[in-house]
């Protein structure tokens, strides 16, 4: 299988080989373990080459396995290949506010849903960690499916992102703000989102709430989460989660003091609107 890829020089260090299967994929990585890089789209790899990085010598290119492409749906998921063009993906009723955020509309047509996780700190993943979503990666040793969360911190060695479960909850639950300006590869300068499902003015117990400061892997914040989570939604819990997310944020060393306010008032105005909403 591996001496069947195509080759392709890109410059005079650096060699494209273009995989056509998940195993011949695999096959090539284990021939250059330690000088090899994963490429789809090719955004992230731009993106690493104009802050002063190298590419490497040997780019294995996912973008001939047809089986990561694809948007389909079942009963309770939406399945999205994981080198699904970011714009295709704007048609996913949930990442319809999510996907127009990031980057600019010509990098979308390249960029991949997949790609986007491997970024580590991609304008989407606030939104699947929020969602609740998890991914299928193959690795030398099998597959497996591990929460979006799991994933960001299992990258010991690079596995291929074969697809993103995204679970069908009600649009109306889900929030997703990202907060400054983007000119093609410039990050945000903060996103949260969340999960919030109300009930006969009563939370439900799966709350998720997201924060990202744009430079490092996005989190949860679980204090707030049990705060609000199975509560009926007044003005008296809302200042508990108010002061709550004040105690939580002030634990994230790297989060500024604007970071911490606008997040916070991001999330409080949302409450805010979800029960007067709950009231009507």
């Amino acid at each position: 299988m591996v001496n069947q890829s195509t080759e392709h020089t890109v410059k005079a260090n650096t060699v494209v080989r273009i995989a056509h299967s998940i195993e011949e994929a695999l096959a090539l990585k284990v021939q250059f373990p330690n000088s090899s890089r994963f490429i789809s789209g090719g955004t992230l790899i731009q993106l690493e080459r104009e802050q002063g990085n190298e590419l490497p010598e040997q780019l294995i290119s996912l973008e001939r396995i047809s089986s990561l492409f694809g948007i389909e749906e079942t009963e309770g998921y939406v399945l999205i290949g994981a080198a699904t063009p970011l714009n295709q993906c704007a048609s996913v009723e949930l990442l319809q506010t999510v996907i127009p955020t990031v980057a600019s509309k010509a990098v979308r047509n390249r960029a991949t849903l997949g790609g986007n996780l491997m970024y580590m700190c991609g304008d989407t993943i606030p939104a699947l960690i929020a969602l609740g979503a998890t991914v299928s990666i193959v690795e030398e040793n099998g597959e497996r499916t591990v929460s979006v969360t799991d994933f960001l911190s299992l990258r010991v060695n690079e596995p291929i992102v074969t697809q993103i479960h995204i679970p069908k909850e009600k649009i109306e639950s889900f929030f997703y703000q990202k907060v400054g300006f983007r000119k093609s590869f410039s990050k945000s300068q903060l996103t949260v989102a969340s999960m919030i499902s109300i009930d006969k003015q009563r939370v439900q117990s799966n709350v998720r709430l997201v924060f990202s400061d744009g430079e490092r892997t996005a989190i949860r914040l679980p204090t707030t989460e049990r705060v609000l989570g199975g509560q009926k939604l007044t003005k008296s819990v809302i200042q508990k989660v108010s002061e709550s997310l004040n105690e939580e944020l002030a634990r994230i060393k790297t989060a500024t003091t604007y970071q911490r306010m606008v997040t916070k008032n991001l999330f409080i105005s949302e409450l805010i609107n979800r029960m007067e909403g709950s009231l009507e």
